[in-house]
Order: C-alpha cells, then structure tokens, then sequence
C-alpha cells in the first residue's frame, strides 16, 4: 500500500433481522456462523449533464414608421404607430343592380347600370356573320346580355364597376 492512502472502514451492517435465529425451541444456542460481507467500494462515476441550449424564437414587432418632425431647428424622431384598416370585400355586381359602396362620394347606394356594347357582342356578331347568317349577325347589338353591364353610383354619376361578358 502507498502512503497517505487510507480505505475507509466497511460500514456497520446492524443485528440481524431475525433475533431468534440463533436459538432453538429448548432455549439452547445453535452454533451461529459468522457471515462475512465484502468490502464495499464506492464507484466514483463522473455526472454528465446534458448542455442546455437556449431556444431562439423569433420575435414579430409591429411596424413602427419613424416620423421626422421640426420644432425650434432641432431634428426630433419619433415613431408613428400605424393603425390597422378594416377592408372590407364586395361582391361585385354582375348583370342587375346592386348595394355598393361608392369609391368617390362614400355612400352605401343601389348602382345605376347601363349597357355598353363590348368585345363578346362584336364576337357574336363575328361568329354570326362567318357562319353566313348575315342577316342575323346585327341582333347581339340588340340583345342586352350579350353587351357589357356597366354600375355607376346614382348620386354623383361615378362608374363603380363595369362588368365585362368577355
């Protein structure tokens, strides 16, 4: 053995569980053997912790506009929070009349609708003519459904919406 080294003593084991096991019925002590324990050696093993990374997240800020306004010839920044708008999405009219809004006078009104001759009339009209029936190739001008529907607003006379058949 080295010097300085010294093994520590094994640990006390405590009585035995059974405090008549030595001791017959008679009341005569049976022969008891001796029992012999091994040296208890501690195993030293090194703790591993597991790294703990950290977790990044991304983190979403409103945007901020800055605003550069002056007062006494000095330069001062400060940020605008902007204001969400609410839009608000039409069903567009088609073919009859219909409850919009109007863009230029900002009122809730019934469209005005006007028919316009377009591209779909004069490919009727095309189609017609090719499939020699030139004496029916002038009725898609008198036919509203094969024109353009166009909306316009009744109180300030603005075209709202113009509603191509092609």
């Amino acid at each position: 053995m080295e010097k300085g080294i010294q093994i520590p003593a094994p640990p006390y084991p405590g009585p035995p569980l059974d405090y008549n096991a030595g001791v017959s019925q008679q009341g005569y002590q049976q022969s008891v053997q001796p029992v012999v324990q091994p040296i208890f050696q501690p195993v030293v093993q090194p703790i591993v912790q597991p790294v703990i990374q950290p977790v990044v997240q991304p983190v979403v800020q409103p945007f901020v506009q800055p605003v550069i306004q002056t007062v006494q010839q000095h330069h001062i920044i400060q940020p605008v929070n902007q204001v969400n708008q609410v839009v608000v999405v039409q069903n567009l009219p088609k073919c009859i009349p219909g409850q919009m809004a109007c863009p230029y006078c900002h009122t809730s009104v019934v469209t005005k609708i006007e028919y316009k001759i377009g591209p779909y009339t004069w490919l009727v009209c095309g189609l017609l003519a090719v499939f020699l029936c030139w004496p029916c190739c002038f009725i898609p001008f008198c036919v509203n459904d094969c024109k353009d529907v166009e909306h316009s607003c009744p109180s300030c006379n603005g075209i709202i919406h113009v509603h191509r058949r092609m």
